[in-house]
């Protein structure tokens, strides 16, 4: 199946790209997407949401879905 991912933020920024689509198989989980990608940060300090809301990542994934891969947030 085919999910499509999108990166926002300093993600987007250091992969040098803000969408990408992955194929998986038919029972892969937030989690392992997350490992299927070369993220340039801890998974620790991320947040995904699937169609607008923020998922767990033990969710399974379904054929079609829309990943928004994002930074928790930041300081200074």
């Amino acid at each position: 199946m085919f999910i499509h991912v999108k990166f926002s933020g300093y993600i987007a920024a250091s992969l040098g790209y803000r969408e990408k689509t992955i194929e998986t198989g038919p029972l892969t989980t937030v989690q392992d997407l997350l490992s299927m990608l070369d993220l340039p940060v801890s998974q620790s300090w991320i947040a995904v949401s699937i169609a607008g809301r923020l998922r767990d990542r033990r969710t399974l994934l379904k054929e079609g879905d829309e990943v928004l891969v994002l930074p928790l947030g930041g300081g200074g």
